[in-house]
């Protein structure tokens, strides 16, 4: 089973740094460890959201908000964004699972999602950061990713601008071949049920 440390070795070893750390969180000391723990959490979370990964897709009854201020929106209701939530697939009632209109914005600085059904069960990327549950797809794509954000903090030089382009390019490659992989998975998609018209409304 893969853990953090190994995919930030992984993305190392792509750069050709010879270094090995040991642990990110805290970081073991040396400077490739300090730019792992950095880096880390942002390139999972960049990759959670390229796309509606189906380990990572969760259904969940969100909590209500206090509907005041509601009278200009034209929705009836109002409801939190869980806090752990990466990217909104779709909102659906509870009784018939008939996907239902949205908007998601800021209430009070707080993520929240509006809509006219009072008992709502939404769909969501959510963030995830167990590697021992990533599949093997989802591991190759990370460790490109990462190793893009790491090289201009290690190499420090104009070269690492060309290694960066090179990087992106893989990394695109092997997105797309992730993806993929995950939608032959076999696991049914939650996304597959949202609406068309509804799309254009996600965050």
């Amino acid at each position: 089973m893969a853990t953090s440390v190994d995919i930030c070795n992984q993305a190392l070893a792509m750069l050709g740094d010879p270094a090995s750390v040991s642990s990110i969180d805290p970081p073991d000391g040396s400077p490739q460890a300090g730019h792992c723990s950095r880096w880390y959490p942002i390139a999972l979370r960049r990759l959670l959201e390229e796309h509606a990964w189906s380990f990572a897709t969760v259904k969940a009854t969100p909590s209500q908000l206090a509907d005041e201020k509601l009278e200009t929106s034209g929705f009836q209701y109002a409801f939190a964004v869980p806090s752990q939530c990466i990217r909104i697939l779709g909102v659906e009632d509870s009784t018939y699972h008939e996907p239902m209109e949205f908007i998601a914005m800021r209430r009070d600085n707080v993520p929240a999602i509006l809509t006219n059904q009072p008992d709502p069960v939404m769909t969501y990327v959510t963030y995830v950061d167990s590697p021992a549950i990533f599949p093997n797809y989802f591991i190759d794509a990370l460790v490109v990713r990462l190793a893009a954000y790491l090289v201009g903090p290690l190499r420090r030089s104009d070269a690492s601008s060309q290694t960066a382009v090179g990087l992106l390019k893989l990394y695109e490659q092997a997105l797309s071949e992730a993806k993929t992989a995950d939608s032959l998975s076999g696991v049914r998609r939650q996304d597959k049920y949202v609406a068309a018209q509804l799309r254009a409304r996600r965050v």
